[in-house]
């Protein structure tokens, strides 16, 4: 026969387990600011967003807002399993061509993302990296942008818009 202790001992011994491994599945939101650099023409207008990151078990969100216009906002999901994300009611797919871009900045590898159904006139490439987020947008009739959580960035983000002005869409 067990004690009455030792079956209380028990129990908060099993809650205590079921804390930590639901714990375990929980991830830390991360939130910050960046410049975003907008490129209508050759000289960058910087515009302030706040950034938010959340990660669940099969999905990872971002969501850039505009901390002088909270109208302007950019929320990415992005599916872990199918390493696909959506993104303005479209889905992005990792570009077929396995070329990875090396960020000179945060060292981090970047990935090109294009539209799953491609158009003339769509969004892309898309400089992406599951854990950093955006890197850069491409956009082939507005502007370009360029999302950056390091504030001294000299020259580098010529180096991000020749890649992606260059990046060949057939792959």
């Amino acid at each position: 026969m067990i004690s009455k202790s030792r079956v209380i001992f028990l129990s908060y011994l099993a809650l205590i387990f079921l804390v930590l491994s639901a714990c375990k599945k929980m991830e830390k939101d991360e939130v910050s600011s960046l410049s975003v650099y907008i490129y209508h023409a050759d000289k960058p207008k910087i515009e302030e967003f706040g950034y938010q990151k959340k990660k669940l078990d099969s999905v990872v969100t971002f969501n850039y807002t505009s901390q002088k216009d909270s109208s302007k906002v950019i929320d990415i999901e992005f599916y872990l399993k199918s390493n696909i994300f959506n993104f303005g009611g479209e889905n992005f797919i990792l570009s077929k061509s396995n070329i990875i871009y090396k960020d000179k900045i945060s060292g981090m590898d970047f990935y090109y993302y294009v539209l799953e159904s491609p158009s003339i006139d769509g969004t892309g490439p898309i400089l992406f990296n599951k854990d950093y987020g955006l890197l850069a947008i491409f956009n082939v009739f507005g502007p370009m942008l360029i999302f950056r959580k390091e504030n001294d960035i000299n020259n580098y983000n010529e180096d991000v818009f020749m890649n992606l002005k260059n990046y060949d869409t057939n792959y």
